[in-house]
């Protein structure tokens, strides 16, 4: 067993690697065209002064490239080929190490990366970079071992002297030599050519003919190495330079590095930005070789950064549309930036501003909650609002602020104001409070009306003096209590004032008039609104009530009805005598005054001269007439078949009567079946038929009517309608906002219903007017 056998335990097989060296060494030559993918790669390392070594683990020889030999410091061919003479490079105190990580590569882990000293002839020492890779046989056992080394003494001395690199970097010197190398930029990017997977990396010759091409780049471009080596770079990507390529290769020349970023063609078409670095290559000699292009897509986060910007332009746009004003401040309370299109809005020109602190600008008092805020705000994220007044030269003026932090993940101290000129709304705000208060006043100080509010539930809330007065309840005895102690014990038993409550939230306002109770109990007639209070999100808020004593009003209302009825009545029973004496009395006469005439028509005979005999014939014919006349009138006034026979054949007398004098065709549906009614029934429906039929011919122009009179439910209904011009489109009404009844045969019919407890309905129909009228029958009759 050899020495190597000894120090790895394992039987002698090979090893092979690579070394660099940071100083190429002088008047080596290499050809400037590679003739073979592996001296391509092999000229790539020795440009980057890459050592590479090779172990035959079987027969110990150890194979050193002449780059490794200049890195130990040995002239070409003077290294002994043995793995004894590769152990005496290395330092004495890392030669343990150094045998560990070989072995445990040999014993499984397949490979291994090592940074160690090595001793020097001159008693100095170098720092040395080696990694190596182990090649099994066929037997699975380790034959070869092979791997590389480069000198890193000069980054080692480097990381002394800088304390402020990362451990992270540290850490992961072996896989990302560039991030470390950060003064010495092309040994950076030569080891980022070896290391990045995810960029783009091309090697180029001087011609710009494709040499190395790597796997990000073939996912990057979608091109394969295989098709596009031998291409011309910027013909394959369809290059677009920032500026002429004359530019960049000029500056590649003279500076030996270009970035930038570039606007390349994938092989699908697409268009991708790349952040690119070319770093010119030169032979020992100091002639460019071959351009290293290092190209990273970016095209994302160019989008991004595009889309950042516009969304800052619209940000902007939009704020200086607006009147409003932006400020931008630090923790402290310094003007950072201002947006705004109002200028006015500012206390101060903008440029004054800029850099201040709020207080200076306000002054400490009333800069200082401000200050607390902002600093609020950067510590918690949490938005506030802010209201304040600052005086003006025109005098005082209010704004409302929005205070946020301008980086909710916390990352940022700085916070941002938004502020909008609310003077108008204050002035109004104290406007409508005076108003309220003067209104208030008002309300207060009525006396003849109960003006209050009640909640949403019908508590009361507020009492003036008129309801004091007019109900009998003191401030401190009714607020809060329902206002359902207002209403008789039947109607609060038949659930009237939550109905009332319901119908002015549903409708917005209610009206009724119906007797109320006061404190002691007494009864008064009350004409109440009750209106829905919403604020302007539509919430209901409660309810403004006002109730007015309509006692006295009622009872001259009952009065008059009284006496109305007592009109009504008198007249019918004059109708009666009027018609009884006409009929007994002026009829009689008339037609004796018709016998007597006949009878001298018939002494006379011949002897009557013409013109006598014809005047006598005349008078005879008057006579008939003024009693069929005076007949038919003490019938209209009272028919007798009313009394005699009902309501349904007096109505089918008249009506036939109707259309022979005014040639209206009426259609009459009234069954006899109804019987005999009440006589004051009778009378008012035959009352209101007359009064119909007289304002159709009168009043609607139209040919025809129709009658309908029915029996059901205990009540009689009776509906009338004809095809005239009908009602007018408005229809006036009075200072209590009811409508005035047209004409006196209305108002009669309106009354006659009323006295007898139904109800009239006058509507417009398609075309002409409806009249319905509804009475109840007494329970016996019905």
């Amino acid at each position: 067993m050899n020495s190597a056998e000894a120090k790895t335990g394992l039987a002698p097989r090979r090893i092979s690697g690579t070394a660099t060296d940071s100083v190429p060494a002088a008047g080596r030559q290499r050809p400037l065209e590679p003739s073979s993918r592996e001296d391509r790669t092999q000229l790539m390392l020795d440009a980057a002064g890459v050592g590479t070594w090779d172990w035959n683990i079987a027969t110990g020889q150890v194979e050193w490239s002449e780059t490794l030999e200049r890195i130990h410091g040995h002239a070409p061919g003077a290294f002994g080929g043995t793995f004894d003479g590769f152990l005496q490079a290395i330092h004495p105190d890392d030669r343990d190490r150094v045998l560990g990580a070989i072995n445990s590569a040999l014993k499984g882990g397949g490979q291994y990366a090592i940074e160690y000293r090595e001793a020097m002839a001159t008693g100095g020492s170098r720092w040395i970079s080696g990694r190596g890779r182990v090649i099994y046989g066929r037997d699975g056992q380790p034959a070869r071992m092979m791997g590389l080394c480069e000198d890193i003494t000069g980054r080692k001395r480097m990381e002394e002297e800088l304390k402020t690199v990362q451990a992270e970097l540290e850490r992961r010197v072996a896989e990302r030599a560039f991030e470390a190398a950060q003064l010495n930029e092309v040994l950076r990017e030569k080891v980022r050519l070896l290391e990045i997977a995810h960029d783009g990396i091309i090697v180029r010759s001087v011609n710009s003919s494709i040499l190395f091409w790597n796997e990000g780049a073939e996912q990057m471009y979608g091109w394969g190495s295989g098709e596009a080596l031998g291409k011309v770079v910027h013909t394959l990507l369809q290059t677009r330079f920032p500026e002429c390529l004359e530019a960049v290769e000029r500056q590649l020349l003279e500076v030996g590095s270009w970035e930038g970023e570039l606007v390349h063609i994938r092989r699908d078409g697409t268009e991708i930005i790349v952040s690119s670095r070319h770093v010119l290559q030169r032979s020992n000699d100091g002639r460019p070789i071959s351009v290293l292009e290092i190209n990273r897509d970016i095209t994302l986060q160019r989008k991004a950064a595009l889309a950042h910007q516009q969304s800052e332009a619209r940000l902007r746009a939009l704020i200086e549309a607006t009147e409003d004003a932006v400020f931008e401040f630090d923790e402290e309370g310094t003007y950072l930036e201002i947006w705004t299109a109002n200028e006015p809005l500012l206390i101060r020109p903008r440029q004054e501003l800029i850099g201040r602190r709020l207080v200076e600008v306000l002054g400490e008092e009333a800069g200082r909650p401000f200050q607390n805020a902002f600093r609020r705000v950067a510590e918690s994220g949490r938005s506030e609002s802010i209201e304040y007044s600052l005086d003006f030269p025109g005098g005082k003026r209010w704004f409302l602020g929005r205070i946020s932090r301008i980086n909710p993940d916390g990352g940022s101290r700085r916070v941002c104001l938004c502020i909008r000129e609310i003077t108008d709304r204050k002035q109004a705000e104290e406007d409508l409070k005076e108003s309220a208060e003067r209104f208030r006043l008002v309300v207060q100080s009525v006396k003849d009306y109960a003006i209050f509010m009640l909640s949403p539930e019908g508590s009361v809330l507020t009492w003036n003096e008129g309801a004091e007065r007019l109900k009998g309840y003191r401030p401190d005895e009714i607020i809060g209590q329902s206002f359902s102690v207002f209403y008789p014990p039947e109607d609060v038993r038949d659930g009237k004032p939550e109905r009332m409550l319901k119908v002015a939230i549903a409708e917005g306002r209610v009206e009724d008039e119906s007797w109320r109770v006061r404190k002691d109990g007494s009864r008064f007639w009350a004409d109440v609104s009750l209106t829905a209070l919403r604020d302007g999100e539509g919430n209901l808020r409660g309810f403004a009530k006002v109730t007015r004593d309509m006692t006295e009003r009622k009872r001259s209302e009952e009065a008059v009805r009284e006496l109305s009825a007592r009109l009504l009545k008198l007249q019918d029973e004059e109708r009666r005598r009027m018609a009884r004496e006409l009929h007994d009395s002026t009829a009689q006469t008339l037609s004796a005054l018709s016998l007597n005439l006949a009878l001298v028509k018939q002494r006379a005979g011949a002897s009557l001269d013409p013109r006598a005999a014809r005047s006598l014939a005349e008078a005879g014919d008057l006579a008939e007439q003024a009693s069929r006349e005076i007949r038919t009138f003490s019938y209209l006034l009272h028919p007798p078949m009313l009394d005699e026979a009902g309501l349904p054949y007096a109505l089918r007398w008249y009506v036939d009567g109707f259309a022979d004098r005014t040639k209206i065709e009426v259609d009459l549906e009234a069954s006899t079946e109804l019987g005999r009614l009440p006589s004051d029934l009778e009378t008012a429906l035959f009352r209101i038929v007359q009064e119909c039929l007289t304002n159709i011919h009168r009043h609607s122009g139209s040919r025809t009517a129709r009658i309908q009179l029915q029996h059901s439910g205990g009540r009689i209904t009776l509906e009338v309608a004809d095809q005239g011009k009908g009602l007018p489109d408005e229809i006036p009404s009075d200072a209590s906002g009811r409508p005035v009844t047209l004409g006196v045969g209305i108002r009669g019919m309106r009354e006659r219903v009323r006295q007898l407890g139904g109800w009239l309905e006058i509507k417009r129909g398609q075309p002409g007017t409806i009249i319905k009228v509804a009475l109840p029958l007494p329970e016996k009759t019905s």
